[in-house]
């Protein structure tokens, strides 16, 4: 079977991810740092659809824990072909209000694990193995009071392209850029972004991020790209 992980796969986007991944043909192990009741859900639904589960609580602003949850993994899978970076925080602060310790845990957090997860997992990648980041059209965009964040995708958008070189020929990097996502868990949900401000007129889906992902797990000649789903609002 092949083995996925995906960091932050416990809520929000990454669940939807481990789900569809399970119903792919992937073992699903993923990242958690405070969602027990919902790692339980996954693994439970994970498991009905034949797949193995695993999952590791990872504080992914710390070095020493990436290198704990890698020794770990290998422990248990060995292998891995597909490696997801989900896991991201998004601050809120005001330019002149930023203190350091918002600006490195935001930086650990969306650029540094995402560096140094890829270096790790890709050691033990098979062959034609496969990395994807979820960035964000934030990394396109400035947006007010969201400097660490738009900050931090711009790099790794810029990541996603050095990793693609480095690790070509036997890894693909690709990188994917969701704009306004409504979970269906936050039907309620008052995004930065109006409808009115996207020209399809409506937010996207978790099932049509999950889809561009399998477009890229299946498009072999596909490398060093991010791609925005959006609804177009990067043409605003």
């Amino acid at each position: 079977m092949k083995k996925a992980l995906v960091t932050g796969g416990a809520k929000r986007l990454g669940k939807y991810l481990s789900l569809f991944l399970s119903t792919i043909g992937y073992d699903v192990a993923i990242t958690y740092h405070s969602s027990a009741s919902s790692v339980a859900f996954i693994k439970k639904q994970v498991e009905a659809n034949g797949m193995s589960f695993k999952s590791y609580k990872t504080n992914l602003n710390s070095y020493l824990e990436i290198e704990k949850l890698f020794i770990n993994y290998k422990k248990d899978w060995e292998k891995i072909d597909l490696l997801i970076n989900n896991a991201g925080v998004f601050p809120e602060a005001g330019f002149k209000s930023i203190k350091e310790e918002l600006w490195d845990n935001t930086f650990a957090v969306n650029l540094k694990s995402v560096f140094f997860l890829s270096q790790k997992f890709s050691s033990i990648m098979n062959n034609d193995g496969t990395i994807v980041n979820i960035s964000s059209i934030g990394g396109f965009e400035v947006w007010k009071d969201r400097i660490l964040y738009n900050t931090s995708k711009a790099a790794q958008i810029a990541l996603t392209r050095s990793l693609a070189r480095e690790l070509a020929p036997k890894i693909r990097v690709n990188s994917v850029a969701p704009g306004t996502i409504e979970m269906e868990d936050e039907k309620n949900l008052k995004a930065i972004l109006g409808k009115n401000k996207i020209p399809l007129k409506r937010y996207g889906s978790p099932q049509e991020i999950c889809e561009t992902i399998n477009f890229i797990i299946k498009n072999k000649y596909l490398t060093g790209v991010t791609i925005p789903v959006e609804g177009g609002k990067l043409l605003t």
